[in-house]
């Protein structure tokens, strides 16, 4: 697949609503492929070995990356694993001072340049954490000797671009497999626990 023409600001002040759609839709579907010859299988099965071992999950990120790392602890918490996602520095420290070796920890960051990993990886290390790495191929390099890293696209221009858009949909993409090879691995367990919230958690006037 060819790539797409990046979506920034030099592009952008003489793009129609038609060509601008034209190019996300290119950049999405480039981001998507890419991502998916970087997702190791193996490592993904390694990874939701992990989570479904652990007795509890936290996750680290920042910024842009908060709104699907919270989505993905509410559906952890939807198939009855104990999950948390701060988003603030000092809880982020403390959660990790407070993890061991029976939890696992979910570090997210594109670039993986996010200020709070030079606090939060020395700990998780300190602690035996196992740790699954979500970032690019730079951001592996930059922090080697975790326990598993998901590799997403870094089609992504970090300088140019007006928005999150192709990290954004990278990180959801792994998000939601990795969710999704934890829950198969516990299928029956997990549905009964989604089931028996549900009295609890649907819409009103939904059957």
């Amino acid at each position: 697949m060819g790539r797409a023409s990046p979506l920034h600001r030099g592009s952008i002040s003489r793009a129609s609503p038609a060509q601008i759609m034209e190019r996300m839709e290119g950049l999405y579907q480039t981001t998507l492929a890419e991502t998916q010859e970087l997702l190791d299988p193996t490592k993904l099965d390694h990874a939701a070995k992990l989570i479904a071992n652990a007795r509890q999950v936290d996750i680290y990120t920042g910024s842009h990356n908060l709104y699907p790392a919270g989505m993905f602890r509410d559906r952890l918490l939807s198939a009855g694993k104990s999950a948390t996602c701060y988003d603030g520095a000092e809880a982020q420290v403390r959660a990790a001072l407070a993890s061991g070796t029976d939890h696992a920890a979910i570090v997210i960051s594109y670039s993986g340049l996010a200020p709070n990993l030079k606090d939060i990886l020395p700990i998780l290390s300190s602690r035996h954490v196992p740790v699954i790495v979500i970032g690019t191929p730079y951001c592996a390099r930059l922090h080697p000797g975790f326990t598993a890293y998901l590799t997403v696209s870094d089609h992504g221009s970090m300088t140019h671009r007006i928005t999150q858009f192709a990290s954004h949909i990278a990180v959801q993409y792994v998000l939601d497999s990795l969710y999704s090879s934890y829950f198969a691995k516990d299928y029956a367990r997990c549905a009964e626990f989604l089931e028996r919230s549900f009295p609890y958690t649907r819409l009103p006037g939904l059957k």
